[in-house]
């Protein structure tokens, strides 16, 4: 039996047999339709790029997105997986597995398209991030930040 895997304009083969409710027989219409994705996420504009988020993904998805992105930056930033996972918590399996696919270069065209200056906003956000897990005043300002 093979398995179906999806490549992408970064050339990273995506399992499609282990997606959640993604069939065999139905990874071809998801390779087709994740084309299409990428074809319209790359012509958002900020305002729209929010509208998308905002529509299409719960508050905790958003967060989960931010948590997966922020450790993706700090492992970048030669952060250990065990202080990725405690800043952020997130489980140490799942920092793990975004090591393993940064180390691969999944992630090398995400990261060149940060600016330095994006790269100490978002770092002030991921520190108000971590803060927040003890502090009311930093959750607030997180939440104003990136909700």
């Amino acid at each position: 039996m093979t398995t179906s895997t999806d490549t992408h304009s970064s050339n990273t083969n995506v399992n499609i047999s282990n997606m959640t409710n993604i069939s065999k027989s139905q990874g071809e219409a998801f390779t087709s339709a994740r084309a299409q994705l990428q074809k319209i996420l790359i012509r958002l504009t900020k305002s729209s790029s929010d509208d998308f988020l905002n529509s299409l993904l719960t508050e905790s998805e958003r967060i989960m997105l931010i948590k997966r992105f922020g450790a993706i930056f700090l492992l970048h930033h030669k952060h250990s997986p065990y202080q990725t996972a405690a800043l952020l918590g997130l489980s140490e399996p799942t920092v793990h597995r975004l090591k393993e696919s940064y180390q691969a270069g999944e992630f090398d065209t995400l990261l060149k398209l940060i600016s330095k200056k994006e790269e100490n906003v978002f770092l002030s956000v991921l520190t108000d991030f971590a803060l927040s897990r003890a502090s009311y005043k930093a959750r607030q300002r997180l939440h104003k930040k990136i909700i």
